[in-house]
């Protein structure tokens, strides 16, 4: 069997920022959402690598213009009601699985 039988993954394919582990960790939220010249090459230079809707797309996660979280994200990442609740029941003996972690990190606002 050749290797030309196998499906090949097109050089074009490109991955969306937005599912990047630096996209959903807030990374670089405020320099992505900087509306001075640094902000705009730094969406340069991403929109170069990435897949992204044109040079100033809209934050997945709420992040407003000017470098600031939107009020609901930061609301759950002042609250943090993911880590309360994982830690109130490890207190019990519970110990979180995978999906415990996700949802707490998406509770605390950490992950789209």
């Amino acid at each position: 069997m050749s290797t030309t039988e196998f499906p090949q993954a097109a050089d074009d394919v490109r991955v969306k920022f937005t599912d990047t582990d630096q996209c959903k960790r807030f990374t670089f939220c405020r320099i992505c959402r900087d509306t001075t010249t640094v902000g705009k090459l730094w969406r340069n230079v991403v929109a170069k690598r990435f897949d992204v809707p044109g040079t100033d797309w809209d934050c997945p996660h709420g992040w407003k213009w000017g470098g600031k979280p939107g009020l609901v994200l930061s609301i759950k990442q002042k609250l943090g009601l993911g880590t309360k609740i994982k830690a109130g029941t490890s207190k019990f003996g519970v110990r979180p699985c995978g999906g415990c972690m996700k949802r707490a990190a998406k509770m605390d606002g950490r992950q789209a």
